[in-house]
């Protein structure tokens, strides 16, 4: 695998080592470890239940098109949180302290239509290593292009309006990543031009055949045993979709593209100048931080900060976590950036609607009328 890489000015602070410390110190006085408890265990089953149940009550054909959709819709978010509460933390090696478990549960995306694969690189390895770098991170290049009227004439025209389209495209989210990015990605063997890498064999099985059960599932097995009419099928899918990709999208998005949202850019000699400390309180908000349950339903998205500091952490100490983050950054002088629920959704549409509000040509202008990061 070739990575194009970077690296910080600055050196580790003072206030990341203390963190760290006291992150540490967390877990020793509580006799636990950083891994899921018996509580995550027993929400885990419970997704998988309803995820299993929801589908097993649609292709039983007991019940009427409508209470049919309302299951899909159901299916839908168990899907949105299997992927929030189990893929996610398994992936980062988070769930177990035993990586085949690990491995095994991070398989469950497969039946989201997602792959471990794909995911890995451009979550794990993509996104949180260049957390909001428009020129490494595929999720700030993929807005970049859509704020800017850079990704095609239609949008182009369309560019002083991103308020009022992009959470349009929200919806779409997960059909985009599901049939065109996991695609993209693996044969294509990049993310842009920060990562290439090439499949081994049981990967390049692997994933069309994921693929092409996902669609017998979805799909084909519904259209064969369903009372319903195939287009009834693909506006069940298209609906179930939409609902949880906007629910996605408001709950991950949001934590990297608020009103005073940073997006540093790599200098010539290929330096950030700052430090992964600071470029993690400077690129991240947290909401909602110490509300239970939206750490329950949403796997801890929305104390991402300490997420991205400690990636290999299970999500339900990040309530704890984030006030030990809190008070250490405010300690040593450092910004540490939270809101409301409501308050990071308002902040986004804002940030969307303060671009619109700037004509836009170029890269630098784009990085100019956003906050650059501290130096």
């Amino acid at each position: 695998m070739e990575v194009k890489t970077f690296k910080y000015r600055n050196k580790e602070e003072e206030a990341y080592r203390i963190l760290k410390k006291r992150v540490n110190q967390y877990f020793k006085d509580r006799g636990i470890t950083k891994f899921a408890n018996t509580q995550v265990i027993v929400k885990a089953i419970l997704i998988v239940l309803i995820f299993i149940g929801s589908y097993a009550l649609i292709m039983s054909n007991h019940f009427s098109p409508l209470m049919m959709l309302l299951l899909a819709i159901v299916f839908g978010i168990a899907s949105l949180m299997l992927g929030f509460n189990i893929g996610h933390d398994a992936a980062h090696n988070a769930f177990s302290s035993n990586r085949r478990v690990n491995n095994f549960l991070t398989s469950t995306v497969y039946a989201i239509g997602s792959s471990p694969y794909v995911w890995k690189i451009r979550h794990n390895l993509n996104h949180h290593a260049n957390s909001n770098i428009p020129e490494y991170d595929w999720t700030a290049y993929a807005h970049k292009k859509i704020l800017t009227g850079n990704s095609n004439k239609i949008i182009s025209k369309l560019s002083h309006y991103p308020h009022i389209y992009t959470p349009f495209l929200y919806s779409f989210y997960f059909i985009f990543l599901t049939f065109y990015k996991d695609f993209e990605i693996f044969y294509t063997n990049k993310i842009g031009d920060a990562y290439h890498f090439k499949p081994n064999l049981t990967e390049q099985i692997l994933f069309p055949a994921s693929k092409l059960i996902y669609i017998t599932f979805i799909f084909i097995l519904p259209m064969l045993f369903l009372s319903v009419t195939w287009w009834q099928v693909i506006i069940g899918y298209l609906i179930m979709h939409m609902v949880g990709g906007f629910i996605f999208a408001l709950v991950a998005i949001p934590p990297h593209m608020t009103e005073d949202a940073v997006f540093p850019t790599v200098n010539d000699e290929g330096y950030l100048n700052h430090s992964r400390f600071t470029h993690n309180l400077d690129t991240t908000t947290d909401f909602a931080r110490k509300s239970v349950v939206v750490n329950w339903i949403f796997g801890g998205f929305n104390t991402h900060v300490i997420h991205h500091l400690f990636p290999n952490i299970c999500h339900v100490h990040y309530i704890a976590l984030s006030q030990i983050l809190k008070d250490t950054a405010e300690e040593y002088g450092f910004n540490y950036k939270e809101t409301s629920l409501w308050g990071a959704a308002l902040s986004h549409y804002n940030f969307l609607k303060k671009m619109g509000q700037t004509t836009i040509s170029n890269d630098s202008t784009y990085t100019e009328n956003l906050q650059t990061s501290k130096n």
